[in-house]
């Protein structure tokens, strides 16, 4: 199987829904408390449809120029509302995303780990780059 293979059935196994962003944000809020008040008023269904969208577009980054032109533009868009995101940041939300997947996929393991690295790579990269 490969990394796109098993980001799939990792993340179809997380049923990413309310509970799971609620552990996420803790999470993400715990490693990087400056988020802690943005986060705090926002509806948690809002957050998971967000969240949703955006990992299907970092996942999706290396498939089309459309897709990463989406991704950039959205960096762009947290830049313009000067959310002044750094690369460790950004960092910081993978590292608690996985340690949600960690919580919520039963068969969690180094290999689905490294899927999940390896499929958000670009479109982290491309954060990165354009939000920093």
């Amino acid at each position: 199987m490969n990394s796109g293979e098993i980001f799939l059935n990792s993340y179809q196994r997380c049923r990413i829904g309310t509970e799971f962003i609620t552990d996420f944000l803790d999470l993400f809020c715990d490693a990087n408390p400056r988020f802690l008040d943005r986060f705090q008023e926002v509806d948690k269904k809002q957050q998971a449809r967000m969240l949703k969208a955006s990992l299907v577009l970092i996942q999706n980054a290396s498939t089309t120029s459309a897709v990463r032109n989406t991704v950039r533009n959205l960096a762009v868009k947290h830049k313009d509302m000067e959310l002044e995101i750094s690369a460790k940041e950004l960092d910081m939300w993978v590292d608690s995303l996985l340690a949600t997947v960690a919580i919520y996929d039963p068969f969690y393991d180094e290999d689905v780990e490294q899927a999940w690295r390896n499929v958000l790579a670009l479109g982290i990269e491309i954060m990165k780059e354009n939000a920093c």
